[in-house]
């Protein structure tokens, strides 16, 4: 193991592994945690007490026990639909009222036995079940287009929406780690899971037709399997792992002409992109990490007192500037504004969300009760987010303050409509849904379930 993999893992190991099952695994880089509507890439993992909103905003999905609850967002309409599995799992259609569900559970068959889930397609405005299909699988990822299901493990499998027939089905000797959908649909960018030729790690990426599962172009980047960040306007992808030997910023172009590596750059992620077209990506720097072969660490980085760094990357050329941020694991999430990053070490447990402000470039403390972003939501005018930390919190981006919400019984998980007016919290103790003016938080209504 080189230095560079010892280097990151000891300062994992410092911080001691306190809160690190709250995280699901999300210790450093961009902030997975954000709960918004509609679908995110890998499908919606629905436990006890999650909240799924619809991309149209007009109904949620969530758990009662093991039971799915749908209902209807500001209104005292709630049930449960009865026959559904368990979801590991949840997407909604990509077009049309309803969604689906993929499961580990299967009649006569307990959780414990692998390699068994049900995939069911439920049609919510009709209020029963499309299709449904049991699997001789263990998937991890359930992404979905306008007319195809994509489910992903070990292989990855292109089903019609219609009738869930196999379209396509594609092997990989070492797995896939993660499917972005672009180009309306017509196309899936299929990352693989790492595969080491002496010693050095590599990974397969492969533009793929969802019409017919056809390969349209692959390449292999020198680099470990993670998360890909794809461009807003789908013209770049960037790879970046957390924890690898090998980590740099791996850029790749997405032409007609095919994918392939513009540029290896020194760094750690998952990147976090600007959203609403801002051209900034955000990895981070270890000034203690030995650079990838043919990159270069700024002399301020190698030289500073702290250890983490943030890394602007100026999408356009490639050019970055850095940031020192401290000596603990940083993870971070935009505001939807795009004027700043919120950012926390979740491995560090006394420590507090800190703003850095994207224009200024300055970084200033949060005041207020220590929390983590490990599940929240984001106002869509940038200037709040609302946080499930035992009980719900309110994040001030303006002020730089957190402060309770008001209710004192923990809240279970956050989502909001789609208009951003209204603010979903579930508590599962009571299995009980409030909808919240998200203006001021205070309660506008309830359903029980």
């Amino acid at each position: 193991m080189n230095k560079r993999l010892v280097g990151l893992m000891a300062g994992v190991l410092a911080t001691g592994c306190v809160g690190e099952w709250k995280t699901g695994g999300n210790i450093g880089g961009a902030n997975r945690n954000a709960r918004h509507p509609g679908n995110i890439a890998g499908g919606i993992a629905v436990r006890a007490g999650d909240i799924a909103v619809s991309p149209a905003g007009n109904y949620f999905v969530t758990l009662k026990g093991g039971s799915v609850v749908q209902g209807t967002v500001g209104s005292e309409d709630a049930k449960v639909v009865n026959g559904l599995p368990k979801p590991d799992l949840l997407a909604f259609w990509g077009q049309g009222e309803g969604f689906y569900v993929l499961s580990k559970e299967r009649s006569g068959l307990t959780r414990a036995e692998t390699g068994k889930q049900i995939l069911v397609s439920y049609d919510r405005a009709a209020g029963q079940e499309k299709w449904r299909l049991e699997l001789n699988r263990d998937d991890k990822r359930l992404d979905v287009t306008q007319n195809r299901v994509i489910i992903t493990g070990q292989r990855l499998t292109i089903l019609d929406a219609q009738d869930g027939h196999v379209v396509a089905d594609r092997e990989s000797t070492t797995g896939f780690r993660d499917v972005d959908v672009i180009h309306g649909g017509s196309q899936i960018l299929a990352t693989e899971e790492t595969s080491w030729e002496s010693g050095s790690p590599a990974t397969t990426l492969s533009v793929v037709n969802t019409e017919d599962g056809s390969e349209e172009s692959t390449t292999d980047a020198p680099n470990c399997a993670d998360d890909v960040e794809v461009s807003e306007d789908e013209s770049t992808a960037y790879l970046a792992p957390t924890l690898c030997q090998q980590d740099p910023v791996t850029v790749l172009a997405l032409e007609t002409s095919g994918i392939k590596v513009v540029k290896n750059m020194p760094g750690f992620g998952p990147v976090a992109r600007s959203p609403n077209g801002g051209h900034t990506v955000v990895a981070f720097l270890d000034r203690d990490a030995a650079p990838p072969e043919g990159t270069v660490v700024p002399d301020a980085v190698l030289n500073a007192r702290e250890r983490y760094h943030l890394m602007l990357i100026d999408t356009n050329t490639l050019e970055f500037t850095t940031s020192p941020v401290g000596n603990s694991l940083p993870r971070y999430a935009f505001t939807q504004d795009g004027k700043n990053l919120l950012v926390d070490t979740p491995m560090e447990t006394l420590s507090n969300i800190r703003i850095f402000d994207m224009a200024q470039k300055t970084m200033r403390d949060v005041a207020g009760p220590n929390v983590k972003l490990n599940l929240f939501t984001l106002s869509g005018d940038g200037g709040k987010a609302f946080i499930a930390e035992n009980q719900l919190f309110v994040l001030d981006v303006g002020a730089a303050r957190v402060r309770s919400g008001g209710f004192s019984i923990p809240p279970a998980s956050v989502n909001l409509s789609l208009d951003g007016l209204t603010l979903l919290v579930s508590q599962s103790t009571d299995r009980v849904m409030l909808f919240l003016d998200a203006l001021n938080v205070r309660e506008t209504g309830r359903v029980a379930y």
